[in-house]
């Protein structure tokens, strides 16, 4: 009975089982335990990367940055470009006469000024980044030539020895010069048309000869006034290309123009431009005001200082009282580009001591005055007046460059030119009169080219991509 007795009670024994317990549920959050620092770690190792690739990415973005603004600098140092004019200006004169109706003096200056394709290195040891968590940091920028006044800068930035991103970014290199990039020799007085002439008897051209490369009037209406007429006439012209991308990337920084004087100290977005005279001191730099919609009408604007003004106007509203913009400054320290048509009505006028780029047009039935050129993208120019009260007049050399589109003299109106017009199609209508005012010397002044002297660059960037 005894031995059956602790037979039981052996096994309905329990001592242990608590530590077995226990043990199992120790095993359980060592395997939890392991498991959740296996993905902490695996998750830090994932942020450090990715961390890291994004500071590759700012380090390649401010590599980039950097030789863009370098690029800049060059083509913004005065002295470089004089210097690089000076230097394709006796380049130019040393070419045969073919040789130069196919050079592009733009670009062979800008190729001057940037040098050849480079490669820079831009890093923590030398002082232009800092460390990333005791990781040396590096941007290493190439700078090269794709095609005529179009650079590329492609930046590769990277963290330590391993994480590693290239981004790149094509520049365009526009010419705002106030007289369009063309060493083509072209005579003062003249209107050289590529295309349809029509001139009635009645139109008076003093002092002015028209050119066309036509072997003969077939294919023109010539009422009268043949003597004029120079057939058989080539001469090369390229339209200087319309800032487009300026008008894409107008800065954030817009502030209102709500007193009679202003201090550019950097490129400006206006909103609003209330006061009717302005004074614009730019300083000794050169500066650009960005505007969406701009009223001239009954409005003065002053500029003074030594540096030049760019101004970009999308939307100019019909002008319906006199408006005058840096009237006896220098033309040579103004550029303004319009994207619509701009339209001169009633008894208003415009007048401008710079240059203007019309790239829709011009329609004026009074007064418009510009002291350097007129350039006109695609629109025509309707210059519609009676008697004297329309005229285009020059201080030095300069014209009006329409190598895209119609101009058309209707009226009684009155236009005078210095030197030369460059049109597709002329139309003189009615008791239109066109004079020349200007020296019956060539533009191209024994073959120097001094009218590329005030010639100014400037960078129009394409999106930022990155390279796989």
């Amino acid at each position: 009975m005894k031995k059956g007795f602790y037979q039981k009670s052996y096994f309905n024994n329990e001592n242990g089982y608590t530590l077995i317990i226990v043990i199992l549920t120790l095993v359980v959050i060592t395997i939890l335990g392991l498991g959740l620092m296996g993905t902490t770690a695996n998750s830090l190792k994932i942020s450090s990367h990715e961390r890291d690739n994004q500071s590759a990415y700012y380090i390649a973005e401010a590599g980039l940055v950097q030789k863009r603004a370098e690029i800049k600098e060059k083509l913004s140092s005065e002295e470089t470009v004089n210097e690089a004019i000076k230097k394709t200006s006796l380049y130019y004169n040393s070419l045969s006469k073919s040789e130069k109706e196919s050079f592009n003096f733009a670009d062979y200056a800008v190729s001057l000024i940037l040098g050849p394709d480079s490669t820079t290195t831009y890093s923590s040891d030398n002082g232009d980044f800092e460390k990333q968590f005791n990781k040396e940091t590096k941007a290493t920028v190439k700078s090269k030539k794709i095609n005529s006044l179009m650079y590329k800068i492609i930046s590769e930035g990277r963290i330590g020895t391993i994480q590693s991103r290239t981004i790149s970014q094509v520049i365009d290199i526009s010419n705002t010069s106030d007289n369009p990039d063309n060493p083509t020799s072209l005579s003062n007085n003249t209107v050289y048309v590529a295309g349809h002439i029509q001139l009635n008897g009645s139109a008076q051209l003093k002092n002015i000869t028209i050119a066309s490369p036509s072997p003969s009037k077939d294919g023109h209406t010539i009422n009268g006034n043949l003597d004029k007429v120079k057939w058989n006439t080539p001469f090369n012209y390229k339209l200087p290309e319309f800032p487009s991308n300026q008008f894409n990337n107008f800065p954030s920084n817009s502030i209102n123009f709500n007193s009679e004087k202003i201090t550019l100290d950097k490129d400006v977005t206006i909103q609003n431009f209330k006061s009717n005279s302005l004074t614009i001191d730019v300083g000794s730099s050169n500066r650009s005001i960005y505007i969406t919609n701009l009223d001239l009408s009954g409005k003065t604007i002053k500029i003074i200082g030594s540096g030049k003004l760019t101004i970009y106007i999308n939307n100019l509203a019909p002008l319906n009282k006199n408006a005058f913009i840096n009237s006896e400054g220098n033309k040579d320290n103004l550029q303004i580009y319009v994207e619509n048509q701009i339209n001169i009505n009633g008894n208003s006028s415009l007048s401008i001591d710079g240059s203007i780029y019309a790239y829709n047009g011009i329609n004026t039935s009074k007064k418009l005055y510009v002291a350097g050129d007129i350039i006109i993208g695609k629109g025509d120019l309707h210059i519609n007046g009676n008697g004297k009260d329309n005229y285009i007049s020059s201080v030095s050399a300069n014209g009006i460059y329409a190598p895209n589109s119609k101009i058309h003299f209707n009226g009684g109106s009155k236009t005078e030119i210095k030197s030369n017009i460059i049109v597709n199609e002329v139309i003189f209508n009615g008791n239109s009169t066109i004079e020349g005012i200007g020296d019956e010397t060539s533009n191209e002044n024994n073959d120097n080219i001094n009218n590329n002297k005030n010639i100014i660059f400037r960078l129009n960037p394409h999106s930022i991509i990155e390279n796989n």
